[in-house]
């Protein structure tokens, strides 16, 4: 009786030390498998300074600014239509034209305003596409120097700026922020942003620099 239960301390013993130590899934011909190490990154932090993000809104600065001064042309020569307009006798053939013509000019802004709200919003996703594939390149890489498995995305709560004035409408932010979360907590020793913003930082001021592309007349591209 005394051998047997030397024998299950014994067995206890070496079970327990096979479990601390990891080994008992070998010991008992399963593979062992390490335990996969998870990490965070705020894709949106890690992107703000980036050189490829400055040179992104600065496309889009110029692309819009072309917008607004070739509209503002076309509201100069609105006005000037009017002006000569009221200089005309009322009712004259001449009259008739010159308001047909402005009748057509006010379509044809209206008209150019959408081709130019559809042509930003365009490019606006066209940047966004370039630089989240750029991130998720910049983030496998990094994943893989620390030996990080899988990367999960986390988003912080809009604060300050991020904030509309509005109490409704920053209430509604706030909101949207909860929803697309993914990450609820995360240790610090976890969270990859500031390296992969980093990687940024370097891939792009290696990178050739780019001339931002000149806007389309007429919205047309």
């Amino acid at each position: 009786m005394a051998s047997s239960k030397v024998w299950l301390s014994k067995v206890w013993l070496t079970t327990a030390a096979l479990v601390a130590g990891g080994l008992l899934p070998t010991a008992l011909g399963v593979p062992f498998q390490a335990p996969t190490v998870v990490g965070v990154v705020d894709i949106d932090r890690a992107l703000e300074g980036s050189p490829k993000m400055q040179a992104e809104r600065e496309r889009l600065d110029a692309l819009r600014k072309g917008h607004a001064e070739r509209l503002e042309a076309l509201d100069k020569q609105l006005e000037q239509m009017k002006r000569d307009l009221g200089l005309m006798k009322r009712g004259s053939d001449q009259a008739e034209m010159a308001a047909l013509e402005i009748k057509t000019t006010l379509e044809r802004g209206k008209l150019l305003q959408e081709l130019f709200r559809r042509e930003m919003d365009v490019e606006s996703e066209r940047g966004l596409i370039a630089l989240y594939s750029e991130a998720e390149r910049a983030t496998a890489e990094v994943a893989k120097l620390k030996g990080v498995q899988v990367v999960l995305r986390m988003n912080a709560n809009p604060s300050g700026d991020d904030l509309s004035k509005d109490e409704d409408r920053a209430q509604q932010q706030r909101l949207r922020a909860y929803d697309r979360r993914t990450v609820w907590f995360s240790a610090e020793e976890v969270d990859l942003t500031a390296a992969v913003a980093k990687y940024l930082k370097v891939l792009g001021e290696k990178a050739p620099a780019e001339k931002p592309a000149a806007p389309a007349k007429d919205g047309s591209r």
